[in-house]
């Protein structure tokens, strides 16, 4: 089973910690996750037995 771990930053970061409570930071960043979940489906179709 596929799985995705995913850090995009850190809270105690000065520069980093006030974008993950933005909305539009947050939003960006899920849809390039879930591209990346979808590029690697395109790539490696479940039941194939690649890895």
């Amino acid at each position: 089973m596929p799985s995705v771990l995913v850090g995009v930053g850190f809270l105690s970061n000065e520069d980093e910690g006030p974008l993950l409570g933005q909305d539009q930071f947050q939003d960006e960043t899920a849809r390039a996750v879930a591209r990346a979940v979808m590029n690697f489906f395109d790539r490696y179709p479940p039941g194939t037995g690649e890895n």
